[in-house]
């Protein structure tokens, strides 16, 4: 397939809605539907945002070589989508402030994902995603398919049941059923049920409210309690590798240097958490110090996002210490 037309672009898009079918949350059975669930795929593909993304990047991609379409198209086609959609986020961000963007720019052996120019300045940009961590995202499967199993009974039962904790030994749905059928077992003996609490055989811990009003479970606000937290050595790690590998594009070409970081949806990472990753705080030190300047890096850019409402915020740190700044995110 290629993108020459915009007819192609929304063929593309077309077969993407078709690979990603809208899902519901009440067909959770499994914890590969609740892993489906939880990636929000079928969401992304059908957002505007994305299609907007694509659209505005059309021109970009079009005049590219065939293989490297081939290589966005396979990209947007595997479990990576994500990390190639914000790729093209970012690009589509840049071009919007009225800056020139290429795409996959060759310097060398290296091919970072923009370079950027404008009249004040010309820099290479490096993105990436601050990704749901594996030990989490079996957390997350796990609640949404006990979630989506208990909102059955609460509206069979027309009782309330809140979740206040789980236990991780709850890692099949064998063993989710059984503590279903538990609590099933409890509110046919209880046909009455008055407020209370009761922790399951497998540490479930539940509390039921009678006769509430059948509002669904908000999978999103519980699912941040377990997906919080700032991972600082991975975002240290990648900002590390990254400044590594393309140090010597910024050195050799006299080029600003900037990494983006995206925090999309359930990952939620605040700038004065970015903040105390680069510079430290009284606990511990920062990525830039007086000995590690890291001068070829212009800055770290922030963008959280979130493709359900169309919405982004950008926040840019430069670095102090940087020999070409790059200053036009303020």
């Amino acid at each position: 397939m290629k993108l020459t037309s915009k007819e192609d672009l929304m063929i593309l898009i077309d077969t993407l809605k078709n690979k990603y079918p809208k899902f519901n949350y009440q067909d959770i059975r499994t914890f590969n539907d609740a892993r489906y669930y939880i990636e929000q795929l079928d969401l992304l593909v059908r957002s505007d945002q994305f299609i907007n993304t694509l659209k505005g990047n059309f021109d970009l991609i079009s005049k590219l070589s065939p293989k490297k379409q081939k290589q966005i198209i396979k990209m947007l086609n595997s479990k990576d989508i994500m990390t190639k959609y914000h790729e093209l986020l970012v690009g589509h961000i840049l071009n919007a402030k009225k800056m020139d963007v290429e795409f996959d720019k060759k310097f060398d052996n290296l091919t970072p994902d923009w370079m950027v120019s404008s009249l004040e300045t010309s820099f290479i940009c490096e993105v990436f995603t601050l990704n749901k961590y594996q030990y989490m995202l079996k957390e997350q499967k796990q609640l949404v398919v006990i979630l989506s199993k208990l909102q059955n009974l609460k509206y069979k039962y027309d009782v309330s049941i809140n979740l206040s904790r789980m236990n991780n030994s709850l890692n099949s749905t064998e063993k989710i059923d059984s503590e279903i059928k538990e609590v099933e077992c409890f509110l046919m003996k209880n046909s009455v049920v008055k407020n209370c609490s009761k922790v399951l055989s497998n540490g479930l811990e539940l509390n039921f409210f009678m006769n509430l009003n059948n509002s669904k479970i908000n999978i999103k606000n519980i699912s941040k309690v377990i997906a919080g937290g700032r991972h600082t050595y991975r975002i240290r790690k990648t900002i590390i590798n990254k400044y590594e590998k393309y140090k010597s594009i910024a050195n050799d070409y006299n080029l600003g240097f900037v990494i983006a970081c995206i925090s999309e949806n359930y990952n939620r990472l605040n700038m004065n958490e970015l903040y105390d990753v680069i510079f430290g705080n009284n606990f511990c030190s920062g990525l830039l110090t007086d000995k590690n300047q890291m001068q070829e890096l212009s800055g770290i850019l922030l963008i959280k996002n979130n493709f359900y409402s169309n919405f982004y915020s950008i926040d840019y740190a430069k670095n102090p210490y940087a020999r070409n700044e790059v200053d036009i995110f303020n």
